[in-house]
């Protein structure tokens, strides 16, 4: 794919290109309306009329270039906006557990990129918390990390055909993982204080039973003294 400086390149070239057809047209259209002069002198208002269409179109040119770029990038490029409107998405979420789901969506579906997957680290081992599409052998790693502390990681592959992340992409991708890494963090804290709670109550349950077996079997029938 193209980075941005190739971008401006092509966008320039186009703009001068088109610039120099009006130029042109201009010219060509003053000497046909005096066929039978070919004044060269026409040449110099022909070109003063191109360079202020020119400038007229400047406007639209600015418009074109927004266009052009969108359609290489797509959202990556304007990584702010991508995430800020990821940022909107996590305070409105219902629950702390959409906060993987939101990331994965935000690589996949807004930047356009193939695969995504949220892991964070637990004091079992990794765990994977979503999985957009399969990153595959050939994606890249991007640590999460919140308050020095690495928390977990995003994996993410590159568009079809593509080998690699430019480094657009790479910059949006790292953006949006410290964007969520606070949401991942309560997110991770909270799932690790509920499964702490499970626990204990499962090992109360164990300790309660072979309590409540004896009491049965203390409280059975008596055998009757004749």
């Amino acid at each position: 794919s193209l980075d941005r400086a190739a971008r401006r390149v092509l966008t320039t070239l186009l703009l001068t290109f088109l610039l120099i057809a009006v130029t042109g047209m201009c010219a060509w259209l003053l000497l046909n309306l005096a066929p039978h002069t070919r004044d060269v002198s026409l040449l110099l208002p022909a070109c003063a009329l191109g360079l202020v269409v020119g400038a007229l179109l400047r406007p639209s040119a600015r418009r074109a270039a927004r266009l052009v770029d969108r359609y290489f990038y797509g959202d990556r490029a304007h990584p702010y906006l991508v995430v800020r409107n990821l940022a909107e998405r996590l305070s409105r979420a219902p629950e702390p557990g959409d906060a993987p789901q939101l990331l994965g969506d935000t690589v996949v579906r807004t930047l356009g990129l193939s695969a995504a997957a949220v892991t964070v680290h637990t004091q079992h081992g990794p765990r994977e918390l979503v999985r957009v599409q399969d990153p595959g052998p050939g994606a890249q790693r991007f640590p999460i990390v919140y308050r020095d502390e690495t928390i977990g990681v995003l994996v993410v592959s590159p568009r079809p055909g593509e080998l690699a992340l430019d480094p657009q992409d790479r910059e949006a991708v790292r953006i949006l993982a410290a964007q969520a890494a606070p949401a991942l963090a309560s997110l991770r804290l909270y799932q690790e204080l509920r499964s702490s709670r499970e626990r204990l109550i499962h090992a109360r349950e164990e300790e309660r039973r072979p309590l409540r077996h004896d009491l049965h079997d203390g409280l059975g029938p008596a055998p009757l003294l004749l």
